[in-house]
């Protein structure tokens, strides 16, 4: 079997330890209230003492339909670093508080964003009707 390497990067927040999220299978291991999902992806709400987080997780197809990703970031890592770039703007967006991916030859296996929860936001969806 062929080793996965991982990449991990997560902030030194009290919401984090408080949720036991260390490394990519703390987060796939967690359980909380589904705010979104689809046959690729589940997003998360989980409360903690210092306020609540928000949990992006992808697993990405295997076989052809992964060749399409070969190198390419994940998912997570592009929000985590399109999130920066608008905070360097000025332009308010949920606070980053750790993101990881997971890959087998190149190829991406599974993904993970964690957020803030940005207390009195009204979802982007809800704003344009949807």
């Amino acid at each position: 079997m062929i080793a996965a390497r991982s990449r991990l990067v997560l902030a030194d927040d009290p919401r984090l330890a408080a949720l036991g999220i260390a490394d990519l299978d703390d987060v796939f291991a967690l359980d909380g209230e589904t705010v979104n999902a689809d046959p690729r992806s589940r997003v998360l709400r989980l409360a903690s003492p210092d306020g609540a987080v928000f949990v992006k997780r992808f697993v990405y197809p295997s076989g052809p339909a992964a060749l399409l990703r070969f190198l390419a970031p994940s998912h997570c890592r592009r929000e985590a670093a399109n999130f920066a770039f608008l905070r360097e703007l000025g332009v308010g967006c949920p606070q980053v508080l750790g993101w990881g991916e997971e890959r087998r030859l190149g190829l991406p296996g599974r993904a993970f964003l964690v957020t803030a929860e940005v207390a009195g936001a009204t979802p982007l969806e809800r704003l344009l009707g949807g």
